[in-house]
Protein backbone atom coordinates (compact mmCIF):
# COMPACT_ATOMS: atom_id res chain seq x y z
CA UNK A 1 0.00 0.00 0.00
CA UNK A 2 1.46 3.50 -0.98
CA UNK A 3 2.08 5.90 1.68
CA UNK A 4 -0.85 8.45 0.06
CA UNK A 5 -3.25 5.61 0.26
CA UNK A 6 -2.20 4.56 3.98
CA UNK A 7 -2.89 8.13 5.54
CA UNK A 8 -6.04 7.80 3.31
CA UNK A 9 -7.16 4.55 5.40
CA UNK A 10 -5.88 6.29 8.49
CA UNK A 11 -7.61 9.60 7.82
CA UNK A 12 -10.85 7.29 7.50
CA UNK A 13 -10.63 5.47 10.50
CA UNK A 14 -9.81 8.66 12.63
CA UNK A 15 -12.95 9.90 11.51
CA UNK A 16 -14.26 6.90 12.20
CA UNK A 17 -13.71 7.70 15.91
CA UNK A 18 -15.11 10.69 15.32
CA UNK A 19 -18.28 9.56 14.08
CA UNK A 20 -18.49 7.24 17.64
CA UNK A 21 -17.30 10.30 19.57
CA UNK A 22 -20.58 12.06 18.42
CA UNK A 23 -22.86 9.49 18.94
CA UNK A 24 -21.63 8.62 22.52
CA UNK A 25 -22.35 12.48 23.46
CA UNK A 26 -25.88 11.82 21.82
CA UNK A 27 -26.24 8.33 23.41
CA UNK A 28 -25.32 9.35 27.42
CA UNK A 29 -24.91 12.90 27.28
CA UNK A 30 -21.29 13.70 27.73
CA UNK A 31 -18.46 12.50 25.76
CA UNK A 32 -14.38 12.25 27.81
CA UNK A 33 -11.79 12.55 24.92
CA UNK A 34 -9.30 11.16 28.00
CA UNK A 35 -10.39 7.62 26.82
CA UNK A 36 -8.05 5.19 25.43
CA UNK A 37 -9.75 5.02 22.54
CA UNK A 38 -8.88 8.20 20.71
CA UNK A 39 -5.97 9.04 19.44
CA UNK A 40 -4.27 12.61 20.46
CA UNK A 41 -4.67 13.64 16.87
CA UNK A 42 -8.45 12.51 17.48
CA UNK A 43 -8.99 14.02 20.50
CA UNK A 44 -8.06 17.31 19.54
CA UNK A 45 -10.01 17.32 16.19
CA UNK A 46 -13.18 16.34 18.52
CA UNK A 47 -12.53 19.18 21.03
CA UNK A 48 -11.93 21.49 18.32
CA UNK A 49 -15.18 20.91 17.03
CA UNK A 50 -17.16 20.34 19.53
CA UNK A 51 -16.17 23.87 21.54
CA UNK A 52 -18.59 26.44 21.30
CA UNK A 53 -21.50 23.95 20.71
CA UNK A 54 -20.92 21.25 24.08
CA UNK A 55 -20.37 22.30 26.99
CA UNK A 56 -16.93 21.75 28.78
CA UNK A 57 -15.71 19.35 31.48
CA UNK A 58 -12.90 19.34 33.12
CA UNK A 59 -12.48 15.39 34.08
CA UNK A 60 -9.29 13.92 33.27
CA UNK A 61 -10.76 10.77 34.29
CA UNK A 62 -14.74 10.97 34.03
CA UNK A 63 -15.31 7.90 35.76
CA UNK A 64 -12.81 8.70 38.49
CA UNK A 65 -13.02 12.42 38.90
CA UNK A 66 -16.64 12.36 39.07
CA UNK A 67 -16.75 16.15 41.27
CA UNK A 68 -13.87 17.29 39.60
CA UNK A 69 -14.12 21.16 39.11
CA UNK A 70 -14.80 22.21 35.44
CA UNK A 71 -12.65 24.00 33.40
CA UNK A 72 -13.41 25.50 30.04
CA UNK A 73 -10.16 26.04 29.09
CA UNK A 74 -8.73 22.74 29.92
CA UNK A 75 -11.46 20.30 29.04
CA UNK A 76 -10.66 17.02 27.90
CA UNK A 77 -14.76 15.86 28.24
CA UNK A 78 -17.68 17.52 26.74
CA UNK A 79 -21.48 17.32 27.75
CA UNK A 80 -24.80 17.73 25.24
CA UNK A 81 -26.17 20.77 24.63
CA UNK A 82 -29.82 22.49 23.83
CA UNK A 83 -27.87 23.83 20.39
CA UNK A 84 -26.48 20.27 19.23
CA UNK A 85 -30.25 18.64 19.94
CA UNK A 86 -31.54 21.45 18.21
CA UNK A 87 -29.30 20.71 15.31
CA UNK A 88 -30.24 16.94 15.13
CA UNK A 89 -34.03 17.86 15.59
CA UNK A 90 -33.76 20.31 12.44
CA UNK A 91 -31.94 16.94 11.02
CA UNK A 92 -34.26 14.81 11.61
CA UNK A 93 -37.45 13.36 9.30
CA UNK A 94 -40.73 15.21 10.92
CA UNK A 95 -42.65 12.40 11.15
CA UNK A 96 -40.69 11.29 13.65
CA UNK A 97 -40.69 14.27 15.93
CA UNK A 98 -43.72 12.99 18.08
CA UNK A 99 -43.73 12.14 21.80
CA UNK A 100 -44.67 8.57 21.31
CA UNK A 101 -43.16 7.37 18.14
CA UNK A 102 -39.89 6.64 17.72
CA UNK A 103 -38.01 9.93 18.53
CA UNK A 104 -35.42 8.88 20.76
CA UNK A 105 -34.18 6.44 17.74
CA UNK A 106 -33.91 7.94 14.85
CA UNK A 107 -31.54 8.11 12.11
CA UNK A 108 -28.82 10.67 13.16
CA UNK A 109 -26.79 9.95 10.25
CA UNK A 110 -27.36 13.62 8.99
CA UNK A 111 -26.47 15.14 12.29
CA UNK A 112 -23.30 13.17 12.48
CA UNK A 113 -22.07 14.23 9.17
CA UNK A 114 -23.24 17.74 10.24
CA UNK A 115 -20.92 17.46 12.63
CA UNK A 116 -17.90 16.26 10.81
CA UNK A 117 -18.80 18.92 8.12
CA UNK A 118 -17.37 21.21 10.92
CA UNK A 119 -13.69 19.95 9.42
CA UNK A 120 -12.70 21.63 6.28
CA UNK A 121 -10.59 18.26 5.61
CA UNK A 122 -14.32 16.49 4.93
CA UNK A 123 -16.25 19.75 4.18
CA UNK A 124 -14.30 20.51 1.37
CA UNK A 125 -15.67 17.85 -0.88
CA UNK A 126 -18.72 17.83 -0.20
CA UNK A 127 -18.37 21.79 -1.02
CA UNK A 128 -17.38 20.65 -4.28
CA UNK A 129 -20.05 18.27 -4.92
CA UNK A 130 -22.39 21.11 -4.13
CA UNK A 131 -20.97 23.22 -6.28
CA UNK A 132 -20.84 20.60 -9.35
CA UNK A 133 -24.46 19.92 -8.96
CA UNK A 134 -24.80 23.76 -8.95
CA UNK A 135 -22.88 24.03 -11.92
CA UNK A 136 -25.60 21.19 -13.44
CA UNK A 137 -28.56 23.04 -12.55
CA UNK A 138 -27.28 25.84 -14.01
CA UNK A 139 -26.87 24.10 -17.12
CA UNK A 140 -30.47 23.73 -17.05
CA UNK A 141 -32.85 25.22 -19.08
CA UNK A 142 -35.14 25.21 -16.14
CA UNK A 143 -33.55 27.91 -13.98
CA UNK A 144 -36.14 27.32 -10.70
CA UNK A 145 -33.81 24.24 -10.42
CA UNK A 146 -30.26 26.16 -9.60
CA UNK A 147 -32.35 28.85 -7.47
CA UNK A 148 -34.44 26.47 -5.33
CA UNK A 149 -31.13 24.27 -4.47
CA UNK A 150 -29.57 27.91 -3.81
CA UNK A 151 -32.27 28.81 -1.78
CA UNK A 152 -32.53 25.80 0.43
CA UNK A 153 -29.02 25.90 0.66
CA UNK A 154 -29.63 29.35 2.55
CA UNK A 155 -26.31 31.12 3.56
CA UNK A 156 -24.04 28.18 3.20
CA UNK A 157 -24.29 28.76 -0.63
CA UNK A 158 -21.47 31.52 0.88
CA UNK A 159 -19.41 28.45 0.83
CA UNK A 160 -20.17 27.25 -2.42
CA UNK A 161 -19.93 30.68 -4.59
CA UNK A 162 -16.00 31.05 -4.42
CA UNK A 163 -15.72 27.36 -5.74
CA UNK A 164 -18.10 28.28 -8.52
CA UNK A 165 -15.77 31.01 -9.58
CA UNK A 166 -12.73 29.64 -9.26
CA UNK A 167 -13.15 25.78 -10.46
CA UNK A 168 -12.99 24.44 -13.69
CA UNK A 169 -13.07 21.09 -13.50
CA UNK A 170 -15.99 19.96 -10.63
CA UNK A 171 -17.47 16.42 -10.97
CA UNK A 172 -20.12 14.56 -8.96
CA UNK A 173 -17.58 11.79 -8.14
CA UNK A 174 -17.74 10.20 -4.56
CA UNK A 175 -15.82 11.70 -1.75
CA UNK A 176 -13.22 9.82 0.61
CA UNK A 177 -15.64 8.60 2.83
CA UNK A 178 -18.72 7.58 0.51
CA UNK A 179 -18.73 3.88 2.69
CA UNK A 180 -19.44 5.84 5.93
CA UNK A 181 -22.06 8.06 4.26
CA UNK A 182 -24.10 4.92 3.03
CA UNK A 183 -23.45 3.95 6.48
CA UNK A 184 -24.77 6.39 7.85
CA UNK A 185 -28.00 7.99 5.39
CA UNK A 186 -28.10 4.94 2.98
CA UNK A 187 -26.64 6.84 0.23
CA UNK A 188 -23.33 8.33 -1.03
CA UNK A 189 -23.14 12.14 -0.88
CA UNK A 190 -22.60 12.29 -4.82
CA UNK A 191 -25.51 9.80 -5.45
CA UNK A 192 -28.70 11.74 -7.05
CA UNK A 193 -30.66 10.50 -4.35
CA UNK A 194 -28.73 12.26 -1.85
CA UNK A 195 -28.85 15.87 -2.84
CA UNK A 196 -31.79 16.58 -0.35
CA UNK A 197 -29.17 15.73 2.39
CA UNK A 198 -26.17 17.14 1.17
CA UNK A 199 -28.02 20.52 1.16
CA UNK A 200 -29.01 19.83 4.60
CA UNK A 201 -25.39 18.52 5.69
CA UNK A 202 -24.18 22.10 4.79
CA UNK A 203 -27.01 24.06 5.40
CA UNK A 204 -26.93 22.62 8.99
CA UNK A 205 -22.94 22.72 9.20
CA UNK A 206 -23.03 26.59 7.84
CA UNK A 207 -25.37 27.61 10.63
CA UNK A 208 -23.29 25.36 13.67
CA UNK A 209 -20.05 27.18 12.81
CA UNK A 210 -21.61 30.48 12.64
CA UNK A 211 -22.74 29.65 16.06
CA UNK A 212 -18.94 28.02 17.12
CA UNK A 213 -17.69 31.69 16.66
CA UNK A 214 -20.05 33.12 18.63
CA UNK A 215 -19.96 30.79 21.50
CA UNK A 216 -16.81 30.28 22.12
CA UNK A 217 -15.86 31.99 25.39
CA UNK A 218 -19.76 32.05 26.37
CA UNK A 219 -20.33 28.58 27.09
CA UNK A 220 -20.35 27.97 30.56
CA UNK A 221 -18.79 24.36 32.19
CA UNK A 222 -21.46 22.25 33.73
CA UNK A 223 -20.95 19.91 36.71
CA UNK A 224 -22.22 16.14 37.15
CA UNK A 225 -25.52 15.64 38.56
CA UNK A 226 -25.29 15.12 42.72
CA UNK A 227 -28.00 12.22 42.69
CA UNK A 228 -28.47 13.25 46.72
CA UNK A 229 -29.79 16.38 45.58
CA UNK A 230 -27.61 18.37 48.27
CA UNK A 231 -25.83 20.23 45.33
CA UNK A 232 -29.47 21.11 43.81
CA UNK A 233 -28.40 24.35 42.15
CA UNK A 234 -25.75 22.47 40.10
CA UNK A 235 -28.61 19.96 39.07
CA UNK A 236 -31.22 22.55 37.87
CA UNK A 237 -28.52 24.99 36.05
CA UNK A 238 -28.89 26.34 33.01
CA UNK A 239 -27.52 24.28 30.01
CA UNK A 240 -28.56 21.39 32.09
CA UNK A 241 -31.09 18.97 30.10
CA UNK A 242 -33.76 17.14 31.54
CA UNK A 243 -34.86 13.87 29.71
CA UNK A 244 -38.81 13.95 28.71
CA UNK A 245 -41.44 11.66 30.67
CA UNK A 246 -41.37 9.53 28.14
CA UNK A 247 -37.66 8.85 28.04
CA UNK A 248 -38.59 6.84 31.44
CA UNK A 249 -40.24 4.40 29.30
CA UNK A 250 -37.01 3.63 27.19
CA UNK A 251 -34.24 3.33 29.51
CA UNK A 252 -32.00 2.00 26.65
CA UNK A 253 -32.44 4.72 24.53
CA UNK A 254 -30.20 7.16 27.29
CA UNK A 255 -27.57 5.36 28.97
CA UNK A 256 -27.94 4.14 32.40
CA UNK A 257 -25.79 5.92 34.90
CA UNK A 258 -23.63 3.35 36.97
CA UNK A 259 -22.16 4.37 40.19
CA UNK A 260 -18.90 5.51 38.71
CA UNK A 261 -19.81 6.94 35.69
CA UNK A 262 -21.02 10.99 35.93
CA UNK A 263 -23.94 11.53 34.78
CA UNK A 264 -25.12 14.70 33.22
CA UNK A 265 -28.99 14.30 32.26
CA UNK A 266 -31.21 14.73 34.88
CA UNK A 267 -33.24 11.66 33.73
CA UNK A 268 -35.62 8.75 35.71
CA UNK A 269 -33.64 6.44 37.66
CA UNK A 270 -34.96 2.79 39.19
CA UNK A 271 -35.46 2.63 42.54
CA UNK A 272 -33.05 1.17 44.69
CA UNK A 273 -33.31 -2.63 45.17
CA UNK A 274 -32.05 -2.10 48.71
CA UNK A 275 -33.06 1.59 49.76
CA UNK A 276 -33.54 1.68 53.29
CA UNK A 277 -33.04 -1.99 54.34
CA UNK A 278 -36.51 -2.86 52.04
CA UNK A 279 -38.55 -1.06 54.06
CA UNK A 280 -41.13 0.20 51.77
CA UNK A 281 -44.10 2.40 53.77
CA UNK A 282 -45.68 3.61 50.47
CA UNK A 283 -45.93 7.66 51.61
CA UNK A 284 -43.75 8.05 54.01
CA UNK A 285 -41.96 11.33 54.20
CA UNK A 286 -38.09 9.22 53.45
CA UNK A 287 -39.38 7.25 50.77
CA UNK A 288 -40.80 10.45 49.46
CA UNK A 289 -37.06 11.75 49.58
CA UNK A 290 -35.70 9.01 47.45
CA UNK A 291 -38.23 8.83 45.06
CA UNK A 292 -37.88 12.68 44.37
CA UNK A 293 -34.24 12.21 44.07
CA UNK A 294 -34.17 9.87 41.57
CA UNK A 295 -37.47 11.14 39.15
CA UNK A 296 -36.80 14.57 38.39
CA UNK A 297 -40.09 15.13 36.70
CA UNK A 298 -41.59 14.46 39.64
CA UNK A 299 -39.29 17.02 41.57
CA UNK A 300 -40.14 19.63 39.41
CA UNK A 301 -44.00 19.16 39.48
CA UNK A 302 -43.73 19.01 43.30
CA UNK A 303 -41.68 22.39 43.26
CA UNK A 304 -44.70 23.95 41.44
CA UNK A 305 -47.26 22.82 43.37
CA UNK A 306 -45.01 23.68 46.47
CA UNK A 307 -44.97 26.97 44.98
CA UNK A 308 -48.86 27.28 44.21
CA UNK A 309 -49.02 26.58 48.51
CA UNK A 310 -46.35 28.87 49.83
CA UNK A 311 -47.56 31.88 47.22
CA UNK A 312 -51.46 31.11 48.18
CA UNK A 313 -50.32 31.66 51.87
CA UNK A 314 -49.06 35.54 50.75
CA UNK A 315 -52.73 36.13 50.11
CA UNK A 316 -50.93 38.38 46.88
CA UNK A 317 -52.52 36.58 43.80
CA UNK A 318 -51.81 33.07 43.04
CA UNK A 319 -51.38 29.74 40.69
CA UNK A 320 -54.68 27.79 40.26
CA UNK A 321 -54.07 24.70 38.21
CA UNK A 322 -57.71 23.29 36.72
CA UNK A 323 -58.59 19.76 35.15
CA UNK A 324 -61.09 20.49 32.05
CA UNK A 325 -64.74 19.43 32.55
CA UNK A 326 -65.12 15.49 31.28
CA UNK A 327 -61.24 14.57 31.94
CA UNK A 328 -59.67 12.32 33.93
CA UNK A 329 -58.21 13.98 36.85
CA UNK A 330 -55.63 11.33 37.16
CA UNK A 331 -54.72 11.52 33.62
CA UNK A 332 -55.86 14.70 31.85
CA UNK A 333 -55.08 15.42 28.40
CA UNK A 334 -53.69 18.83 29.30
CA UNK A 335 -53.83 20.96 32.53
CA UNK A 336 -55.39 24.73 32.51
CA UNK A 337 -53.17 27.13 34.47
CA UNK A 338 -54.45 30.32 36.01
CA UNK A 339 -52.49 33.52 37.37
CA UNK A 340 -54.36 35.37 39.95
CA UNK A 341 -53.40 39.15 40.76
CA UNK A 342 -53.75 40.80 43.92
CA UNK A 343 -56.65 41.96 43.38
CA UNK A 344 -57.96 38.61 42.73
CA UNK A 345 -58.25 38.58 39.36
CA UNK A 346 -57.69 35.34 36.96
CA UNK A 347 -56.03 35.32 33.72
CA UNK A 348 -55.39 32.04 31.71
CA UNK A 349 -51.78 31.96 30.97
CA UNK A 350 -52.32 28.18 28.78
CA UNK A 351 -51.34 24.62 29.93
CA UNK A 352 -49.50 23.55 32.64
CA UNK A 353 -46.89 22.61 29.29
CA UNK A 354 -47.06 26.02 28.24
CA UNK A 355 -45.63 27.23 31.53
CA UNK A 356 -43.21 24.23 31.75
CA UNK A 357 -41.55 25.02 28.54
CA UNK A 358 -41.50 28.78 29.01
CA UNK A 359 -40.07 28.47 32.53
CA UNK A 360 -37.23 26.38 30.59
CA UNK A 361 -36.39 28.98 28.34
CA UNK A 362 -36.49 31.60 31.33
CA UNK A 363 -33.84 29.81 33.24
CA UNK A 364 -31.51 28.26 30.44
CA UNK A 365 -32.65 24.20 30.92
CA UNK A 366 -33.04 22.03 28.07
CA UNK A 367 -34.90 19.01 27.12
CA UNK A 368 -33.56 15.86 25.56
CA UNK A 369 -33.79 14.15 23.50
CA UNK A 370 -35.80 16.99 21.66
CA UNK A 371 -37.71 20.32 22.62
CA UNK A 372 -41.76 19.11 23.07
CA UNK A 373 -44.44 21.64 21.91
CA UNK A 374 -47.05 21.98 24.44
CA UNK A 375 -49.68 19.33 22.92
CA UNK A 376 -46.68 16.65 22.98
CA UNK A 377 -45.79 17.84 26.60
CA UNK A 378 -48.92 17.68 27.87
CA UNK A 379 -49.43 13.85 26.94
CA UNK A 380 -46.39 12.85 28.52
CA UNK A 381 -46.87 14.84 31.74
CA UNK A 382 -50.15 12.94 31.66
CA UNK A 383 -49.70 9.56 33.44
CA UNK A 384 -47.37 11.09 35.46
CA UNK A 385 -50.43 12.96 36.95
CA UNK A 386 -52.10 10.00 38.77
CA UNK A 387 -48.47 8.71 39.85
CA UNK A 388 -48.31 12.34 41.91
CA UNK A 389 -51.79 11.70 43.26
CA UNK A 390 -51.40 7.68 44.49
CA UNK A 391 -48.45 9.52 46.11
CA UNK A 392 -49.96 11.99 48.07
CA UNK A 393 -48.27 14.85 46.46
CA UNK A 394 -50.93 16.49 44.29
CA UNK A 395 -53.93 16.33 46.06
CA UNK A 396 -57.12 16.99 43.18
CA UNK A 397 -60.30 18.76 44.28
CA UNK A 398 -63.82 18.79 42.67
CA UNK A 399 -64.79 22.63 42.01
CA UNK A 400 -68.43 24.41 43.70
CA UNK A 401 -70.05 26.67 42.12
CA UNK A 402 -69.58 26.06 38.62
CA UNK A 403 -65.62 26.28 39.08
CA UNK A 404 -63.76 23.09 37.56
CA UNK A 405 -61.90 20.83 39.58
CA UNK A 406 -58.22 21.61 40.48
CA UNK A 407 -54.80 20.11 42.17
CA UNK A 408 -53.47 21.85 44.49
CA UNK A 409 -50.72 19.85 47.39
CA UNK A 410 -51.81 17.28 49.13
CA UNK A 411 -51.95 18.13 53.34
CA UNK A 412 -49.44 15.43 54.31
CA UNK A 413 -46.43 16.43 51.68
CA UNK A 414 -47.27 20.31 52.43
CA UNK A 415 -46.43 19.30 56.24
CA UNK A 416 -43.63 17.35 55.03
CA UNK A 417 -41.83 19.89 52.88
CA UNK A 418 -41.64 21.71 56.55
CA UNK A 419 -39.92 18.54 58.16
CA UNK A 420 -36.81 16.21 57.52
CA UNK A 421 -35.63 15.19 55.35
CA UNK A 422 -37.24 17.61 53.09
CA UNK A 423 -37.26 20.66 54.69
CA UNK A 424 -33.75 21.62 53.43
CA UNK A 425 -34.74 20.85 49.94
CA UNK A 426 -37.87 22.88 49.55
CA UNK A 427 -36.88 25.68 52.54
CA UNK A 428 -33.57 26.68 50.87
CA UNK A 429 -31.96 24.70 48.15
CA UNK A 430 -34.48 24.91 45.82
CA UNK A 431 -35.99 28.98 46.07
CA UNK A 432 -34.35 29.76 43.17
CA UNK A 433 -36.20 27.45 41.09
CA UNK A 434 -39.68 28.66 43.16
CA UNK A 435 -38.86 32.18 42.43
CA UNK A 436 -38.13 31.35 38.69
CA UNK A 437 -41.78 29.25 38.57
CA UNK A 438 -43.35 32.03 40.03
CA UNK A 439 -41.60 35.01 38.31
CA UNK A 440 -42.25 32.85 35.08
CA UNK A 441 -46.05 32.05 35.63
CA UNK A 442 -46.57 36.27 36.15
CA UNK A 443 -44.28 37.20 33.14
CA UNK A 444 -46.77 35.50 31.30
CA UNK A 445 -50.45 36.79 33.06
CA UNK A 446 -48.83 39.96 32.57
CA UNK A 447 -48.13 38.94 28.27
CA UNK A 448 -51.59 37.86 28.01
CA UNK A 449 -52.77 41.29 29.53
CA UNK A 450 -50.74 43.10 27.26
CA UNK A 451 -52.35 40.83 24.29
CA UNK A 452 -55.44 41.78 25.46
CA UNK A 453 -55.09 45.30 25.61
CA UNK A 454 -53.72 45.43 21.91
CA UNK A 455 -56.46 43.33 20.62
CA UNK A 456 -58.86 45.59 22.41
CA UNK A 457 -57.41 48.50 21.23
CA UNK A 458 -57.00 47.57 17.48
CA UNK A 459 -60.94 46.09 17.91
CA UNK A 460 -61.54 49.91 19.17
CA UNK A 461 -59.52 51.50 16.07
CA UNK A 462 -61.32 49.24 13.44
CA UNK A 463 -64.96 50.26 14.48
CA UNK A 464 -64.06 53.78 14.77
CA UNK A 465 -62.81 53.56 11.47
CA UNK A 466 -65.61 51.83 10.10
CA UNK A 467 -68.05 54.05 12.15
CA UNK A 468 -66.45 57.23 10.02
CA UNK A 469 -66.43 55.39 6.59
CA UNK A 470 -70.34 55.18 7.60
CA UNK A 471 -70.67 58.75 8.47
CA UNK A 472 -68.89 60.03 5.01
CA UNK A 473 -71.03 57.57 2.72
CA UNK A 474 -73.86 59.16 4.36
CA UNK A 475 -72.79 62.46 3.73
CA UNK A 476 -71.97 63.45 7.05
Amino acid sequence: MTEVALKAVESVIHTRECVRAYSTLFKQGWVALSDKRFSERQAEQIKKSLTGLAAPLALQNAAANKNAEPDKNNSTSFSLTQTLLAARSRLINPSLMSATQEQSKPADGEWLLALLALDEQWRNPWLNLMAARCREAGAMSDTDVLVKLVSELGEAAQWVTPILQTANDLKTSPSPLAELERELIGHSLDENAAIPSLVRILREAFLLVQLQQQNLNSIEPIKTIDGSSKAFSDNWCAGRLLALPSMASEPSTLKACSENTPQLILQSLPKSPDAHAGVDTGNSVETTFDYLNRQPWAMLLSLVIFTQDAWAAEQRGGLLLECQAGQNAYAPNAIQVLVQGSEGDEVAIGSLADMLLALFDDIGMGFYPYTPDALDLSQQLSPLMGELLNRQLWQYRDGSSGRLGYYQIHPTFSDACYSLPLSPLFGRKSKALQHSIKTCALQLREAKLLLAASATKNTKTHSELNTINTGAAHGF
